[in-house]
């Protein structure tokens, strides 16, 4: 996950999709008390290596701590 530099209280750890599977969670987390702004979107990028080259794969995701 890519995050833009003035939202450094959105974060997550890289996910790695085992072998023969199609899909994996990334769990994204908020620093405690984040009240954004939530104006940018953080892009998820996702990279495999085919035949030797590496092929990338980027969607843009509006985030928003959940609801309390």
């Amino acid at each position: 996950m890519i995050v833009p530099g003035h939202m450094g209280f959105v974060s997550a750890d890289p996910v790695e999709v085992a072998t023969g599977e199609a899909k994996a969670t990334l769990l994204v987390r908020f620093a405690a008390g984040a009240r954004g702004p939530y104006n940018m979107p953080v892009i998820i990028r996702a990279t495999l290596v085919r035949q030797g080259e590496p092929v990338v794969g980027e969607a843009r995701l509006d985030v928003r701590p959940p609801a309390r």
